[in-house]
């Protein structure tokens, strides 16, 4: 998964991954302008499923997140 988001995203830095639940997960941009590039060019899916992107604050639980509306321009 990490190397084809890499690839789609043309991504100039490295990022991480860490999965918080089933289908729920945490990426770390190395790079701002990777990250942002990436939240302006959504919507993105990876295996038939659309990935739905909420800024993390460091604060709230996972489960504490809705993930139930996404805005499209």
């Amino acid at each position: 998964m990490i190397n084809t988001f890499k690839v789609v995203w043309r991504l100039s830095k490295n990022f991480e991954v860490s999965i918080l639940d089933s289908s729920l997960f945490l990426f770390k941009f190395a790079s701002l302008k990777d990250k942002e590039r990436v939240l302006n060019g959504a919507p993105w899916s990876f295996e038939k499923q659309l990935i739905v992107f909420h800024e993390y604050n460091g604060n709230l639980q996972p489960s504490d997140y809705v993930l139930n509306r996404l805005l499209l321009d």
